[in-house]
Order: C-alpha cells, then sequence, then structure tokens
C-alpha cells in the first residue's frame, strides 16, 4: 500500500499531525514524485509528535517529507519524540527526509521504543530538548531499539544553550538495542555526541562522531 501525497507551492505545508498504528501490511507515505514542490509536514500543539508510528507488525516506510514542527513543547515537558515517535514496531524506514526544528524531553528529531528503525539518506539538523537538565538525544534517542543510520547527516542536534545551561545532553543517546552507523556523518555539539548504553554499536565510514 501506498500513499503519495504533494507537496505544497512556495513553502507552504501540511499544519498537522499522523498516527499510523495497527498495520499488519507495508505501508508508505511518500511525496508524490511527479509534483515539484516540497512536502513539509508541521506538526500542531504541544504535546504530541508530528508523527507518531506504532504498534505496527508490518513494515512503514515514510520518504520525501521534509518533518518539522509549527509549535513546540514548553520547558518541563514530556513529550517523547517531537518529530517522530516509534515505539512498538517491527520495521519503519526513513528515507529521503529532513528532520529539523523539532524539541522534546526525549528524542528532539526521533524517539524510538521496543523498534526496528532505518535512516536512510536523511538529514536531522536543529533537534534539541525542552530546556530541563533531563532532556536527552537531540536527535535520536532509543530504548531497547535497533537503529541503523545510513548515508546520513546529523548535525547542530542538542547544541542549544541559554546562557551556562546546556538544554539537551547527547544528540544520540541509546539505553539497550543497537546502534549502526555507516557512510554518515554525525558531528558532535556543545553537549555531547553519541552516548551508547547497550550491546553494541557499530561505525562504519563514519565521518565525524565521538563515542562515551
Amino acid at each position: 500500500n501506498t500513499i503519495l501525497i504533494k507537496g505544497r507551492y512556495n513553502g507552504q505545508y501540511y499544519n498537522q499531525n499522523l498516527s499510523i498504528s495497527g498495520f499488519q501490511y507495508p505501508l508508505t507515505i511518500k511525496r508524490w514524485a511527479t509534483n515539484e514542490y516540497e512536502l513539509i509536514i508541521k506538526g500542531t500543539g504541544t504535546t504530541i509528535s508530528t508523527i507518531s508510528i506504532g504498534p505496527n507488525t508490518a513494515t512503514i516506510r515514510i520518504a520525501g517529507a521534509t518533518i518539522s514542527r509549527a509549535s513546540n513543547p514548553p520547558a518541563q515537558s514530556y513529550l517523547l519524540g517531537g518529530g517522530i515517535r516509534i515505539y512498538s514496531s517491527n520495521s519503519v524506514i526513513i528515507e529521503d527526509c529532513v528532520i529539523h526544528n523539532c524539541r522534546a524531553w526525549r528524542g528532539g528529531g526521533i524517539h524510538a521504543d521496543q523498534s526496528s528503525v532505518q535512516i536512510v539518506n536523511s538529514i536531522m539538523h536543529n533537534n534539541t530538548g525542552v530546556g530541563d537538565f533531563t532532556s536527552l538525544g537531540g536527535a535520536i534517542y532509543g530504548e531497547n531499539s535497533d537503529i541503523t543510520i545510513e548515508e546520513s547527516i546529523l548535525y547542530d542536534n542538542a547544541r542549544a544553550i541559554s546562557g551556562q545551561n546546556i538544554l539537551c545532553e547527547w544528540s544520540i543517546l541509546m539505553l539497550g538495542g543497537f546502534l549502526d552507523c555507516n557512510a554518515s556523518t554525525i558531528i558532535d555539539d556543545y553537549s555531547g555526541g553519541i552516548m551508547v548504553d547497550g550491546p553494541a554499536a557499530v561505525f562504519q565510514k563514519v565521518v565525524s562522531q565521538r563515542l562515551m
């Protein structure tokens, strides 16, 4: 099953949130290729993710979209996944996407819990926490999940600073599960690069990374 969404003229965007759950057959949601305009989805509100995926037993693929937020959660919010929240999903593929300017308590860009996630040929930048010292994973927060980052670029995630206060710790934080980075660029920021507390992490042809 494939859902094609047209981009909108002159930077206009879809101001809404998407929920994808209960799928037992593969689903692809992507930009209509014959349409020349960028597909931009900006989540509304301050308590839910722009895109929420789960639970699903089938492969869910998001392709060719720019994912952001029209409004971000305030400090002391407990939002999981400002851009995309993924939970209890066997296979999720984020391909040819841009995820930027998203905030959350855990996982400014992506929060994954008990899921398998592939991020392919995508860009994540300027994603961060909510200003609480317990905010973790500006770009990605993974918990008991297997995450693969391939041919992608991550930069300026979790670097937001207010005075001397760091608004988020770590660009990527993994608690349990497996992290595999291949042929990607991951640029450190002020609050740390990559923290893995799990079975293993593999880095192949990664341009810039720091593992603590």
